[in-house]
């Protein structure tokens, strides 16, 4: 375990500190399939099919979002609840970008992967 610990960002479980952590923790919960329950493993999402993944799991859910102070929407139109999740679990780790073409694609790094992959996570919930 220590292992594991070692190789993933210190950040990482920074979303499940504030105010929204329940959101940010059924978020984490719910994507999994997005990444891991694909036909073939080399295809990842684009940025887009995440974002919208997560504006739906919040519709779903129907929760009260609590601002948060997102130093990286400095300049940037688009603030809502999904684009602002989507950059927080991007900046604490959970996320990669990668430019594929002219298309950005949504990775998770190996060690995330594992996580993820652990028991405690990858349980269905009831």
């Amino acid at each position: 375990m220590k292992q594991l610990f070692d190789r993933i960002p210190d950040r990482l479980f920074s979303p499940l500190s504030g105010g929204n952590r329940r959101i940010y923790a059924a978020l984490i919960l719910d994507l999994y399939p997005l990444f891991f329950d694909q036909i073939h493993s080399d295809v990842f999402p684009s940025r887009e099919t995440v974002r919208h993944e997560i504006e739906e799991r919040l519709a779903v859910m129907s929760v009260i979002w609590q601002e948060e102070a997102d130093q990286s929407s400095v300049g940037e139109s688009d603030s809502t609840p999904a684009v602002m999740a989507y950059r927080r679990l991007l900046r604490a780790g959970w996320f990669e970008e990668e430019n594929e073409g002219y298309q950005v694609r949504v990775t998770v790094p190996p060690a995330v992967g594992t996580l993820w992959a652990s028991p405690h996570f990858s349980q269905p919930r009831p």
